[in-house]
């Protein structure tokens, strides 16, 4: 069993939960921050199709597009001709968002 130093203020702990404010941001917007941040990685040129704010999931937001909908689009670019080592490569980076 560990041994505590201190103890634990848990009605602080749970306080502090109440404060945090979700941000909510669109996939669009999560990839050109990320691109941003890190633009050696070129993501942004790769999830281009993904976050089309007409064909793709750009106007939505990030946190609500659900995993067996990203299944099914990958599936409809398999369908349409893309190579599936491709697809499977920008689903991952989609995961990874």
């Amino acid at each position: 069993m560990r041994k505590l130093f201190h103890p634990v203020n848990l009605k602080a702990a749970a306080d502090a939960a109440v404060s945090f404010v979700p941000v909510d941001v669109t996939l669009a917007e999560l990839v050109q921050a990320h691109s941003l941040a890190k633009p050696q990685l070129e993501l942004e040129l790769r999830l281009r199709k993904w976050c089309d704010p007409v064909y793709g999931f750009g106007h939505e937001s990030a946190w609500t597009i659900s995993s067996i909908r990203l299944h099914k689009a990958a599936e409809a670019l398999i369908d349409a001709g893309y190579a599936s080592s491709t697809v499977n490569r920008d689903i991952q980076v989609v995961y990874f968002f």
